[in-house]
């Protein structure tokens, strides 16, 4: 019996990941409505059938700095990724939401992210 093999997807390493601007609400919405349902839900945590604007208001909200937020979306020729860093003063944590294009999971994204979001 031959073992079936599944090749690790290549890393992308030309990704640019720069801290989320004002212009870039609009294509965030986009790239949200790109996101399978499974990985919406996983990532709003919720049913939506399109990214509420309550959210996007978020993004728009650590643009200005309010609450302690951060926001990072990643590149190719289009958003492929963002990540949201949070802080939870009362518990005296950060919380840190991230997704990837479903597409482009596996590689490398998520971590461009995260290293950016933390330097």
């Amino acid at each position: 019996m031959i073992a079936a093999t599944t090749e690790k997807p290549a890393l992308i390493t030309d990704v640019s990941v720069n801290a989320i601007q004002a212009q870039d609400i609009a294509e965030l919405r986009l790239y949200f409505d790109r996101l399978s349902l499974q990985s919406r839900q996983k990532r709003l945590h919720a049913t939506a059938a399109a990214v509420p604007d309550s959210v996007l208001n978020l993004y728009h909200n650590s643009i200005a700095g309010e609450h302690f937020r951060y926001a990072a979306v990643a590149r190719l020729e289009t958003i492929v990724g963002e990540v949201m860093l949070a802080s939870v003063t009362e518990k005296g944590s950060v919380e840190v939401a991230l997704s990837s294009e479903d597409q482009f999971r596996g590689r490398g994204i998520g971590k461009a992210l995260l290293q950016h979001a933390i330097t």
